[in-house]
């Protein structure tokens, strides 16, 4: 059975978002024959519904337009070989930016975010933490990619919201710019530096960032700026990674990952990669500190709640997505040949780790060979991302 709709114009906004909430609820599908490009509001509109409408995670967190044109983001990368091939990119050691690297890697991104995020506990920390939806904001999203913050919380937010977008790369700005066409909302995607943002004091209501300072060598610098460009009274909203706590905390149970998962030798990788070039993947849970010595009150922090399962056999898209995304995101980079062998342990050997134990740990991955035995295996990936905020105080 399916419901077909002709929207005909603004005046059945109301009508329709409570019609398809319904049939939603009842898991009926939703058709459209016929829609009013000329009247804005309906395309945030749309996208509530193509969000509204889907049951699967990846799906919707992908983002309305954004997850048809494959738009993405940045990950993380927990497991030694993966730690590796980002060395050998040059997003490790020696790297001044984040956009080595990255311009490439849409798909990859984009599928990540959904292992990070519910869209529920968003809407959650809008609503009830921050309470910034009941009225027009300036919202600007350092690091910001392709645009997938914007994408996704702007229709958590009040009609009049705008969203502005910073990043260094401009094919992921590039991107972004044809989503961003399509809502009602003014928006602004601008090639630019983090450390150094082309923004005047106090400019913006909200200054975001995403799994962005993880990857600076000096995340104080973008933080400082962050909170130059806000308001006084306004907010600073940060997301980051935990990579030992996601390490620690992943079950594959045909491997059991939690009891050979050697969690020392990727504590000192990433402590090695902290001191060597001032980039933190563990930086986190440290947030609050941070933003409290950056002289922001009322700091609080949540972590995401997102833990996401796939288990045998992968007989649907939603279970082939999420499949993907866990060795995208990880576990599914390790040496396939002779060569890349040596690639990888040259890599960790760099970093500090013994040969023999380097050596070991790359055997063991690629044993377990996850992208291929491991469609008959069991995840379960929790998202760990500690989302930290504070007040910003000018007086």
């Amino acid at each position: 059975m399916s419901t077909t709709l002709a929207v005909l114009g603004q005046r059945h906004v109301g009508q329709l978002r409570k019609l398809v909430l319904r049939h939603s609820k009842r898991r009926i599908p939703v058709a459209f024959v016929g829609f009013n490009h000329g009247e804005q509001p309906l395309t945030g509109l749309f996208l509530l519904i193509l969000r509204q409408l889907s049951r699967d995670p990846f799906e919707r967190l992908a983002s309305g337009f954004a997850r048809y044109r494959k738009h993405n983001c940045i990950g993380r990368l927990p497991t030694s070989a993966a730690i590796a091939q980002h060395q050998l990119e040059g997003n490790l050691p020696g790297a001044a930016t984040m956009t080595d690297g990255w311009d490439d890697k849409f798909d990859y991104l984009r599928q990540s975010r959904a292992l990070y995020h519910n869209e529920d506990h968003w809407r959650f920390l809008v609503r009830e933490v921050w309470r910034i939806d009941n009225r027009p904001l300036r919202f600007v999203d350092f690091g910001c990619g392709f645009g997938w913050a914007g994408l996704f919380l702007l229709p958590m937010l009040a009609s009049g919201t705008e969203y502005v977008g910073l990043d260094r790369s401009r094919l992921l700005l590039k991107q972004g710019c044809s989503a961003f066409a399509e809502l009602p909302n003014r928006s602004r995607l601008i090639q630019g530096d983090v450390n150094d943002a082309p923004f005047a004091d106090g400019e913006f209501d909200i200054a975001f960032a995403h799994t962005v300072l993880m990857h600076l060598p000096e995340p104080r610098r973008a933080l400082a700026e962050m909170i130059r460009v806000t308001r006084d009274g306004g907010l600073v909203i940060d997301c980051e990674v935990n990579r030992n706590a996601i390490n620690a905390m992943i079950h594959v149970h045909e491997t059991d990952e939690q009891e050979h998962m050697p969690l020392r030798m990727f504590q000192a990788m990433s402590a090695n990669i902290r001191h060597r070039t001032g980039m933190d993947y563990n930086i986190g849970m440290k947030m609050p500190v941070l933003m409290h010595q950056a002289g922001l009150i009322d700091v609080q922090a949540r972590i995401s709640d997102a833990v996401r399962t796939v288990f045998p056999p992968l007989d649907t898209p939603e279970k082939e997505r999420a499949f993907k995304a866990i060795c995208d995101d990880g576990l599914g980079a390790y040496p396939t040949n002779d060569e890349s062998f040596r690639k990888a342990l040259a890599s960790m050997t760099a970093l500090g780790v013994v040969e023999e134990e380097a050596a070991a740990e790359l055997r063991r991955e690629m044993k377990n060979a996850y992208r291929t035995r491991g469609r008959y295996y069991h995840f379960v990936q929790p998202g760990l991302i500690t989302i930290t905020f504070g007040t910003v105080t000018k007086r």
